[in-house]
């Protein structure tokens, strides 16, 4: 998966928060700009850098859908939990 020019800068500037803070990392993007995508390499990144699992949560049943696929796509393992998708 290869991230946007946008996204990439956003990528960046996350993982550069995540290594040099404890403090919460807010990501505001616009409808369209492909956050699953971000989250999904943000997701990974992490687990690469420190070996924790990632916990991933999302108000509707398709974006907790889409951000799974999206997270798999990185080659990454995942498992999911979604009553409303029925899949645990």
């Amino acid at each position: 998966m290869t991230l946007r020019p946008y996204q990439q800068a956003a990528f960046d500037a996350a993982i550069d928060w995540i290594r040099r803070c404890l403090d919460p990392c807010l990501i505001e993007a616009a409808t369209g700009s492909g956050k699953s995508h971000l989250v999904a390499a943000i997701a990974a990144e992490i687990h690469r850098m420190s070996g924790k699992k990632i916990l991933c949560i999302a108000p509707s049943a398709e974006l907790v859908e889409q951000n799974y696929e999206k997270y798999r796509a990185t080659g990454a393992k995942a498992s999911i939990f979604s009553a409303s998708l029925k899949k645990w």
